[in-house]
């Protein structure tokens, strides 16, 4: 994936012709593309749903192959098993030496698609036959461990654990419909 950048794309498979809106942000920018979208039975029916080039991106590859693996990374705690929290979610990685605000800034992207009903990301289905190793191998979760355990050793901090759920990421019906309005705008 690449950085994040302000051209925003727009996506469904409703009917909506693509609009061109100039200045919409009241900056500096000449033009904003913004194409509008719709979906079926959503609760944004109607609506415009606004992605930036990293989700775009994220969806034509995850059209290319339906289903991508995710993950999250939560502490929990030896003293009780009631105990946990997310540290760290959703995380995709597909290199191991992947800087942490990249993970977090596509993490917040996955995150978007999600509420808008484009993907689904559930921790309790690991892809089958997927190696998470550049996963556990991944500087990001190496220092979420390092900070774990430093972390154990304060005599006031409640999680002395960190574990990692293995899980998966698939488009929806809506998802469908919006790469194939995106492939038709590309």
């Amino acid at each position: 994936m690449s950085e994040h950048t302000e051209h925003e794309h727009g996506c469904c498979g409703g009917d909506h012709e693509h609009k061109h809106e100039h200045g919409c942000c009241g900056g500096d920018h000449e033009h904003d593309h913004e194409h509008g979208c719709c979906g079926g039975d959503h609760e944004h029916d109607q609506e415009a749903i606004e992605i930036s080039d990293i989700e775009h991106q994220f969806l034509m590859a995850l059209a290319e192959v339906s289903f991508l693996p995710v993950a999250r990374f939560v502490m929990g705690s030896t003293k009780s098993e009631h105990l946990s929290s997310v540290a760290l979610a959703p995380v995709f990685i597909q290199e191991s030496e992947v800087p942490m605000d990249e993970v977090k800034m596509l993490g917040e992207g996955l995150l978007h698609l999600e509420e808008f009903g484009l993907i689904t990301l559930d921790y309790d289905q690991p892809l089958d036959g997927y190696d998470y190793h550049v996963y556990e191998q991944s500087d990001v979760y190496k220092e979420f461990q390092k900070v774990v355990l430093e972390g154990s050793t304060r005599e006031d901090f409640l999680f002395d654990s960190g574990a990692m759920e293995k899980g998966s990421i698939a488009l929806t019906t809506l998802g469908q419909g919006a790469i194939d309005q995106l492939q038709t705008i590309d």
